[in-house]
């Protein structure tokens, strides 16, 4: 009797459970239940070379239709963007391993780091209270009849909270200036007040170009005059120049060794640094 129960036991969790098992059999009259994970109840493998090439495929087309949507939006505008290329280098020679390009500001041309994580373009100023050592001359805006100073109670010096991180405020030598604190994550520094000068590059020329005055700047620049924004703000040189150039740029980071060279492209010309990119050797496109 006990092993009549027994039997209705095993039989009762096989029908409640049987999704669990793999298979039946018997031995000496007993029933034998084998019990595996069900991922094993199938013997079909995975091919994962294959599930991952479909995967690619698809990650392929996605981005296809989102350049494909990017273009029917964009040629719904009817704004014909310009396009200039400026010379970029490595910063070696001037102790800084940063790229940089040169750019003219006011009557004098600057060397400049390029930064993408970074919206405002700034060089040292005089007069300076504590700058690096910086090989050529330092900008005077004193000297330059077309450099104008930005008000601390105006939009612009107001957008510097997103810019930088920090809101714009009143100088304390002049109190209508606006000054600028800019800190960046190597401990790097720049501080002093916004301006107003002509900025050229490339044959182009852009008027109005908001920049910072660098008084106080110390950290990692080497011997460069400054740094150039190429972020996302009101503030970035990208921003500034989208009537110009559409909001749209693209870079060529050479190699180190000498001689060697790339570009900063300003404007859209996707398919001739796509055509550049095929026939370059040891060059970096973004």
């Amino acid at each position: 009797m006990i092993d009549t129960i027994r039997i209705y036991i095993i039989l009762l969790i096989f029908i409640i459970y049987g999704r669990h098992f793999c298979g039946e059999g018997k031995e000496k009259g007993a029933i034998v239940l084998e019990m595996k994970d069900r991922g094993h109840c199938s013997e079909k493998k995975i091919d994962w070379n294959r599930r991952l090439q479909k995967q690619l495929i698809l990650d392929d087309l996605r981005v296809r239709s989102m350049q494909n949507r990017i273009r029917r939006v964009a040629s719904t505008h009817n704004v014909e963007a310009s396009q200039t290329q400026i010379p970029l280098s490595s910063g070696i020679n001037l102790q800084t391993l940063n790229y940089i390009v040169t750019m003219g500001l006011g009557s004098k041309n600057m060397t400049v780091i390029i930064d993408t994580r970074s919206d405002l373009t700034w060089v040292q100023c005089e007069p300076c209270m504590s700058c690096y050592n910086q090989q050529g001359p330092i900008f005077k805006p004193s000297t330059s009849s077309s450099y104008q100073s930005v008000s601390c109670n105006s939009s612009t010096c107001q957008s510097l909270q997103f810019a930088t991180g920090n809101t714009g405020a009143c100088g304390s030598s002049n109190p209508s200036t606006c000054n600028y604190v800019v800190n960046y994550g190597d401990g790097s520094y720049t501080n002093g007040d916004l301006g107003v000068e002509a900025l050229s590059f490339g044959g182009v020329s852009v008027s109005d170009f908001v920049f910072g005055c660098g008084r106080n700047n110390k950290g990692l620049f080497g011997g460069v005059s400054g740094l150039m924004g190429l972020g996302r703000s009101y503030l970035s040189l990208v921003s500034q120049t989208n009537a110009t150039f559409g909001g749209v740029f693209s870079y060529c980071l050479p190699t180190t060794e000498a001689g060697s060279s790339g570009s900063l492209v300003m404007g859209n010309e996707f398919s001739q640094i796509s055509q550049k990119k095929k026939n370059s050797y040891g060059s970096r496109y973004f």
